[in-house]
């Protein structure tokens, strides 16, 4: 499974009572590493200053940040290779993800090997208060993959609580296709992905205990051709 669609990347917010951050008069920045193959760790810097290295499938969490406009920067060897302006304001929580995009021009079925687009992408999250018997889903979808539908399903069987009707994409035309974010009641559940439109399973999560009062973030990383 993770051959298909690469990794999945799952970021967890508690939100019942107040969002906790060190100052809520700063923003908080999350950046994820979601680009695979590179052969070392990339540099991230901020305003010129250097923030941290890192590599695939890392991610440094909650960085606090006085609200401003931020020029972020990923370099490579030296060399920037993803660059950014982010706009964070008080109190708010962010994410940013360097990521692969999909070509889907052609017929990328038989794309045995090429070198897709890569860009640094930015979301605010929801981290507003939930219900204490509910969850909060959002997916992102910022995988070197084709446009899919989700399925989550109650259970490993169960009903799905909503159909494969989404077509998240994920190409150079504009930030990644999203679901959500969606609130719902806590509990056991299956989360499936097809290619848009059949019925074909190509990724299956098994059972996932989604604990209330949380707010999980899910972004596919990674290629189906590497």
């Amino acid at each position: 499974m993770k051959k298909l669609l690469g990794l999945i990347a799952v970021l967890t917010f508690l939100t019942v009572g107040s969002f906790a951050q060190a100052d809520h008069h700063e923003a908080t920045l999350t950046v994820i590493h979601g680009i695979s193959g590179l052969p070392e760790p990339v540099d991230v810097y901020a305003d010129g200053n250097f923030l941290f290295s890192f590599d695939f499938n890392e991610s440094v969490d909650n960085i606090p940040l006085p609200p401003a406009s931020y020029f972020i920067e990923v370099k490579l060897m030296g060399d920037t290779v993803l660059s950014g302006t982010a706009t964070l304001e008080e109190g708010k929580n962010y994410t940013a993800i360097a990521h692969f995009t999909f070509d889907d021009s052609g017929d990328n079925a038989i794309r045995a090997s090429s070198t897709p687009g890569i860009r640094l992408s930015f979301f605010e999250n929801n981290v507003t208060d939930l219900r204490r018997w509910a969850i909060r889903l959002t997916l992102r979808h910022t995988a070197d993959a084709p446009e899919v539908d989700v399925a989550l399903r109650r259970g490993i069987w169960g009903a799905a609580f909503f159909g494969k009707a989404l077509g998240l994409s994920n190409n150079d035309s504009g930030n990644p296709g999203q679901f959500g974010p969606v609130d719902f009641w806590w509990g056991n559940f299956t989360a499936v992905f097809f290619p848009a439109g059949t019925d074909t399973e190509v990724f299956n999560s098994g059972l996932l205990k989604l604990k209330r009062g949380y707010h999980y973030i899910v972004y596919p990383i990674g290629s189906i051709f590497d």
